[in-house]
């Protein structure tokens, strides 16, 4: 027998409890940012190996972009002393030397943690007025130094040979952690996750050109944890999260995972239609906000629901350009890499 309640206008008491029930909420529609962008791709030098490594977006009208860039003088020959400086004014780039006892080096990183805050490998430091030269504490000597990232008076920087520092004076001492690992430190980054209150440092290391080797490593203090790889098939180039609700690693493929404690991570690409061939730099502002740079000009954009790649706008030669760093802030993204010889800058604007 099959019994049917029916809720009306006028039934008794103890059936009016019908009209509380309260309908089943519909799904709440995903939310995305916007896929509408315009691009502009420039480059940097007239050759000889001119190269991009790094790129910190400071503000709208501000970027410093670093790496080694070689330009010819007036007489058309190449100038063997390097550049190792760009800086962005919102409209156009102006090339220079920053000079460390008397010599340009080649400087590998620049990380924006301010706009009077930012760090130009441990050779510089810039204060909001000028780029003040810093003594090297003997932790960084003899070592390639990859990226940084730093919060408060916490820094960590990551480089060759699987080396971590630290310094929780805001550079004025350094120590060596122990990393578990000799392959090099291909990224770095951090937050706070306002779920536990915990500072959440994450960095990968691998040797993409010799294997697929990876680590992904959790960083503690001054403690450093290897954590599960697992679902991942690639070597790594990348990292960049949203604490506590969304975690992203770029190489071979873009992986993800909602929690870092998870299981596996999982290939944020299936079913996108999007094929690539190696991503080296992820950032972001969001979990539905996420860029990742690569190999022949990939440069792609996440909105929390699909990703978009703008190759047809930001490609580079095929099988030789790559961008190699990416800076994001607000509407704003710059990309920085090599492009036969060059270095090359793809600057893109989201159309409000």
């Amino acid at each position: 027998m099959r019994i049917v309640l029916l809720c009306m206008i006028g039934m008794p008491w103890w059936l009016d409890a019908c009209n509380s029930i309260e309908p089943v909420p519909p799904v709440p529609p995903v939310d995305t940012t916007s896929h509408d962008f315009t691009w502009t791709v420039e480059f940097l030098g007239d050759g000889n190996s001119s190269v991009l490594s790094g790129v910190a977006l400071v503000s709208d009208s501000l970027a410093f972009a670093v790496g080694e860039i070689f330009l010819r003088d007036s007489t058309g020959q190449f100038d063997l002393t390097r550049y190792n400086l760009a800086v962005w004014n919102g409209f156009r780039w102006d090339i220079r030397r920053l000079r460390y006892n008397g010599s340009p080096p080649a400087i590998k990183f620049a990380h924006a943690m301010s706009v009077s805050d930012v760090w130009l490998d441990p050779w510089f430091h810039w204060n909001g007025q000028e780029f003040v030269q810093l003594p090297i504490d003997p932790v960084f000597y003899g070592i390639g130094w990859n990226r940084m990232w730093g919060s408060g008076n916490t820094l960590y920087v990551g480089g060759e040979g699987g080396s971590i520092a630290y310094s929780s004076d805001h550079g004025v001492t350094w120590q060596k952690l122990s990393s578990g690992t000799t392959l090099p430190m291909r990224d770095i980054w951090g937050g706070l996750n306002p779920q536990t209150g915990e500072r959440e440092v994450l960095a990968v290391s691998c040797d993409p050109f010799t294997s697929a080797d990876r680590r992904i490593l959790s960083i503690t203090g001054t403690t450093v944890t290897a954590i599960s790889d697992n679902g991942i098939s690639t070597a790594l180039g990348g990292v960049w999260f949203s604490p506590g609700s969304a975690y992203f690693v770029t190489g071979g493929r873009i992986y993800r995972k909602s929690r870092v404690e998870e299981g596996a991570w999982s290939d944020a690409l299936q079913n996108q239609g999007i094929s690539i061939q190696y991503m080296d730099a992820v950032r972001g502002t969001a979990p539905n906000d996420v860029f990742a740079a690569g190999a022949n000009g990939d440069l792609l954009h996440y909105n929390g629901s699909t990703w978009k790649n703008f190759r047809d706008q930001t490609g580079l030669t095929n099988g030789v350009g790559e961008y190699f760093a990416l800076a994001v802030k607000g509407d704003l993204v710059i990309a920085v890499g090599e492009d036969l010889g060059r270095g090359v800058v793809a600057i893109g604007r989201r159309v409000r």
